[in-house]
């Protein structure tokens, strides 16, 4: 009422006192309530904003000095920043961000405010980014050097953020790739881990997220035949798995057509169920039989008392043959009249399973073949008494004739999956090179032969490939060091690259370093770095060649809400960080 009086013309100050001051007053009560006053009740509310904007919500209310009323605490985020870097070359002047469930679900000039919404407002001057990204970090291995294989899954080492994690998080460096200090000769997996959270769950973004590969000690004409043995090993294991998947398309597309012809004869068999006027009345199955097995080699026939139990077209059951005491579990399906079941003795010396296939030609009346191995034995059952009897004998697995010749999958192999992962170009390998022979011998393995995603790491010689490594799109991931050196000269290698259209991202190289490297950031562009590169370096780019950006990387809606809120821009004006937010949640100060 307020708001559209003042939208009315009514003053604003007239508009707030007329529903606090002015109605305590006619009713005689100005004493107690109605305004803030040294004696006064302390009835009061606390506002997210302007009490007369209409996205103002309220965040507590106390009647008497005590909390009468509070927001639920899992409740919608709305951030107000001067500016939201949202992605490269695209600023929000006076943006908003909706967070919900950890996830943003809105960003603009606007968003929605969903009720009990919380309100952070740094306006003016407040500047936002996507959540930093360390490319290269030893963070969480607590100075473990010991070198690491594709059987390692470093997520398993992850755990509660620690000091270390939150002292990085509080930087703005909301993941990074948690890698070893050196790796096998098959390999590392490396894994992208996020530095704050409450567990290993949301800690972890993927793992493994990336294949990592050391060469730059090799020498490049033994570049081939060092990364080839991996590479065969995974291409070895991933044609296994190709040959399963093709063998199980071609046993299931066979299913299919046998099913097919089966659902012809059920009908047909139900047709011939209506000429059998007492076998389906009723359960046709459930009860106690007495069976008699006829021919073959045994010169007398054999009897044995069946107990059966039909559940929908399942059937389970017990047989206990009295004169050779001998015992089985009976488990099968009977559908149209017809029951198919296999037998399993209970005497481990006795072959099994042996197979049962019958048809109900009457009521109570069963016939059939009983199946053992190569011999095959007439089967005649009668019912003798109808009534339920309970099977206490667990069903035991029955391979369903449809599983018969079903292929059986490779053996997982942990240590080969990442590999079978890099060769299915559903991770990267982050391949550490420096000189630019070592460069072109890789690129021309593993892009020009086998169409791998690669990430260039450290690579000081990278310049030489630069007009390469910007049409592949292939990024390289700077040395933590801004400035290198060569032929006594001082060189940018993220600047000169960056300039070539090489996309590039930073590292720390090290453990709670990362916290640095914003700072490292700075510095860069100091030196010439375009800052809308830099930004993009430490957020999309690095997420993209992680294979990481549909979680990370940007701010936008359905990606993580990993926030980093600065009074100003971080790398143009020296902003510093006011707040960071992991998955829509406050890292503490």
């Amino acid at each position: 009422a307020a708001v559209r009086a003042s939208r009315a013309g009514l003053d604003r100050q007239a508009a707030l006192e007329a529903i606090t001051r002015i109605p305590a007053e006619i009713l005689g009560v100005a004493d107690r309530v109605g305004s803030l006053a040294v004696g006064k009740d302390a009835d009061f509310v606390v506002l997210s904003g302007d009490p007369l904007d209409v996205t103002t919500r309220v965040e507590g209310v106390y009647v008497a000095g005590r909390p009468a009323f509070a927001p639920p605490e899992d409740r919608p985020l709305v951030i107000r920043a001067a500016m939201v870097w949202a992605a490269p070359d695209r600023y929000i002047r006076d943006g908003q961000i909706l967070v919900e469930g950890g996830k943003i679900t809105a960003v603009g000039r606007t968003v929605p405010h969903p009720p009990f919404a919380r309100v952070i407002d740094v306006r003016p001057g407040g500047f936002v980014t996507p959540g930093f990204i360390d490319s290269f970090s030893h963070l969480g291995l607590a100075g473990d050097r010991t070198a690491g294989d594709n059987s390692l899954r470093l997520s398993q080492l992850v755990g509660a953020a620690d000091v270390t994690d939150l002292r990085v998080c509080r930087a703005g460096v909301t993941t990074v790739l948690m890698a070893p200090y050196a790796a096998s000769s098959m390999g590392a997996a490396l894994a992208a881990v996020k530095t704050a959270g409450s567990g290993r769950a949301g800690r972890v973004i993927a793992d493994p997220t990336a294949l990592l590969f050391d060469v730059h000690t090799a020498d490049p004409a033994a570049i081939p035949e060092v990364l080839g043995k991996p590479l065969a090993a995974g291409k070895k294991y991933l044609d296994s798995w190709a040959k399963y998947e093709k063998d199980l398309k071609a046993f299931l597309e066979k299913k299919k057509q046998k099913e097919a012809g089966e659902e012809n004869q059920e009908d047909q068999g139900k047709e011939d169920q209506e000429k059998r006027p007492d076998a389906e009345k009723g359960d046709p199955i459930t009860g106690t039989w007495k069976a008699t097995v006829r021919h073959g080699p045994e010169p007398k026939p054999v009897t044995a008392t069946v107990q059966l139990q039909l559940i929908d077209t399942e059937v389970v059951g017990r047989i206990t043959e009295s004169s050779l005491g001998a015992r089985g579990k009976l488990s099968g399906t009977f559908t149209a009249g017809h029951l198919e079941a296999d037998v399993r003795a209970d005497d481990p010396e006795i072959p099994s399973p042996i197979r049962v296939r019958a048809e109900l030609v009457k009521a109570d009346h069963l016939k059939g073949t009983l199946t053992a191995g190569e011999l095959s034995l007439a089967l005649e059952a009668r019912r003798t008494d109808k009534k339920p009897v309970e099977i206490k004998v667990a069903r035991s697995r029955r391979v369903r004739p449809a599983q018969e010749g079903r292929p059986k999958p490779p053996k997982v192999d942990p240590a080969l999956e990442p590999l079978k992962a890099l060769l299915e170009k559903k991770i990267p390998a982050v391949v550490n090179v420096s000189t630019a022979a070592q460069i072109r011998a890789v690129l021309d393995l593993l892009v020009g032969k086998h169409q791998l995603r690669i990430i260039l790491l450290n690579a000081e010689e990278a310049l030489v490939h630069a007009e390469r490594l910007a049409d592949k799109k292939i990024t390289v991931v700077v040395p933590p060091g801004v400035l290198r050196r060569r032929f006594y000269r001082d060189y940018h290698l993220a600047d000169q690259l960056a300039r070539r259209g090489v996309p590039v991202a930073f590292q720390s190289g090290a453990e709670d370093a990362g916290r640095h490297l914003p700072t490292v950031t700075l510095y860069a562009v100091e030196r010439g770095l375009d800052a809308e590169t830099a930004l993009a370096a430490l957020t999309i780019h690095a997420a993209r060649a992680l294979a990481i950006d549909q979680r990370v990387g940007s701010i936008e809606p359905g990606k993580d809400a990993d926030l980093v809120i600065f009074n100003a821009h971080p790398l143009l004006e020296g902003g510093r960080v006011l707040r960071v937010l992991v998955d829509g949640k406050e890292v503490e100060p």
